[in-house]
C-alpha cells in the first residue's frame, strides 16, 4: 500500500535551563495512505510534540519528515506551504475564529491559499458533519461538539493528504467524544482519508486501524515490548 508519511530518526530536544528533554527521541515510523493511525500516551511523553513536527509546526533537531513525498525542510516558508495545501490540524480547543461565522471560518483556508471557495464541496461537508442550519451561528452559539465538527470541517476544507488530530476529544465529555470518533471513523472510511491522531483515551484509540505507544520520546507497535 502506498505510503503517505514517513518520519525518518526524528529527533526533538527541549532545553531549560541547564535540564534537556528528548521530547521526540530519534523516533521513525511510516503511514499508509487511507489508514487511521492513533499514538497513545501519558500527558508529557512527546506525542503532541512528534505531531507537530509532522505538522511543520515545529522543525526536527535532527531527522527528515515526508509528507505526500515533500520533504518538510528547515525553511518555514516551505512548512508554511505544505501544511496548507496537504495537512489538516484539528485541535484540542476547537481554534475557531470567535468573530466568524460557521461558514465564514470554513472559508478561512481558501482564504490563506488565495483559492477560489469551493462551495460544493463545503456544503457536502456541512451535510456530513450535521451542521445544516448552524452556517450563520457564531462558535459562541454552539455546542462544544459542533465546535469541533465545525474545525474538523475547515480542516477537511483543503482536502488535504494527511489529516493530523491532537487530542480532539480532550475538551469534550464523554458522550460527545465517542460522538467524534465516529465521525472520524466515518470519514476516514468514507472519504478515504488519511488520519494520524493522538489521545490519552485508549478506549477510543482502539477504533483506529492501528495504534502506536509513545513513552519518554520514544515510539513502538501497542502491545509489542519496546527494546531497551
Amino acid at each position: 500500500m502506498e505510503e503517505i508519511v514517513r518520519v525518518m530518526n526524528a529527533l526533538k530536544i527541549w532545553n531549560s535551563g541547564r535540564a534537556e528533554t528528548k521530547a521526540v527521541d530519534h523516533v521513525s515510523f511510516s503511514v499508509q495512505v487511507r489508514s487511521f493511525t492513533v499514538i497513545i500516551g501519558k500527558s508529557g511523553c512527546g506525542k503532541s510534540t512528534l505531531l507537530s513536527l509532522i505538522a511543520g509546526l515545529e522543525v526536527p533537531d535532527e531527522g527528515i519528515i515526508f509528507i505526500a513525498g515533500q520533504e518538510m525542510g528547515k525553511s518555514e516558508t516551505q512548512r508554511a506551504m505544505i501544511r496548507r495545501t496537504s495537512v489538516g490540524m484539528v485541535h484540542q480547543f476547537f481554534d475557531l475564529i470567535p468573530e466568524l461565522t460557521v461558514r465564514e471560518n470554513l472559508r478561512v483556508p481558501f482564504d490563506l491559499n488565495n483559492a477560489l471557495l469551493d462551495e460544493v464541496y463545503v456544503d457536502s461537508l456541512i451535510r456530513q458533519l450535521e451542521l445544516e442550519g448552524l452556517e450563520d451561528r457564531f462558535p459562541h452559539q454552539i455546542s462544544g461538539g459542533q465546535q469541533q465538527r465545525v474545525a474538523i470541517a475547515r480542516a477537511l476544507s483543503v482536502k488535504p493528504a494527511v489529516v493530523l488530530a491532537d487530542e480532539p476529544t480532550g475538551n469534550l465529555d464523554r458522550k460527545s467524544s465517542q460522538q467524534v470518533m465516529e465521525l472520524f471513523r466515518r470519514l476516514q472510511r468514507n472519504m478515504g482519508l488519511t488520519v494520524i491522531m493522538v489521545t490519552h483515551d485508549l478506549d477510543l484509540a482502539k477504533q483506529a486501524d492501528r495504534i502506536l505507544y509513545m513513552e519518554d520520546g520514544k515510539l513502538s507497535e501497542y502491545g509489542v515490548q519496546k527494546q531497551a
